[in-house]
């Protein structure tokens, strides 16, 4: 409710989380990028005017007090020009476009030191340290430390408990189904589900999950 947004809005609410996906910073090799720090300077696309990862990427850089020069374009535009050789790092959910970009380029994703992700993940309650391997990534040699950005089933405040608490019952209790339909929610279940982000839940989740034992 802060930032780009006017106001604070007090009356959304989380459900649940249905899944955790990755920001990466892709990184030509050659770059002589082999740590955060080592991102100072450098040319960095991170997403279009306005968008989610375009206002993160600074976020991010103020933790450490480094400094990039940030250039924003589409995805399609980002992709290209790392491939080419025209930014040194490029902002990126893990995807189809990722796994192009490493298909036609010599490219890796930064992995992230235990420090540095400790003080990402403790002053952003939305990100989670997580870890990407190869074979999440073709052509990544060796499983990338990152953090990742959870993904959440919302309501508002006023929304019925008995519906949200049904909701919760009903989609937990058969979480397989979510697991193996989405690469991102391989971990999918109760206790992945419950996950404080500094955004409070709705009253019928925190009932159902309280009844589990979790909340």
């Amino acid at each position: 409710g802060e930032g780009g947004f006017e106001s604070a809005y007090d009356n959304i609410r989380l459900i649940m989380r249905g899944e955790k996906f990755p920001p990466l910073y892709v990184v030509r090799e050659g770059a002589g990028i082999e740590s955060l720090a080592d991102i100072e300077g450098k040319k960095v696309a991170a997403g279009s005017n306005g968008r989610g990862l375009a206002n993160q990427h600074p976020q991010i850089m103020y933790l450490f007090d480094i400094e990039t020069d940030q250039v924003n374009m589409s995805h399609s535009d980002g992709q290209s020009a790392v491939v080419d050789g025209n930014i040194d790092a490029w902002y990126v959910f893990l995807g189809s476009s990722v796994q192009n970009a490493f298909s036609t380029a010599d490219l890796n994703v930064l992995s992230l030191s235990d420090s540095t992700l400790d003080t990402i993940v403790s002053e952003v309650p939305a990100l989670d340290a997580m870890e990407v391997p190869p074979d999440r990534l073709t052509g990544l040699d060796s499983t990338a430390s990152v953090f990742g950005e959870g993904t959440w089933w919302v309501t508002t405040a006023d929304y019925d408990a008995d519906v949200i608490n049904h909701i919760c019952e009903t989609v937990l209790a058969h979480p397989e189904a979510i697991r193996e339909n989405n690469v991102n929610s391989e971990n999918f279940g109760k206790e992945f589900a419950y996950y404080d982000m500094g955004v409070p839940y709705h009253d019928g989740a925190i009932e159902y999950f309280e009844s589990e034992g979790i909340a």
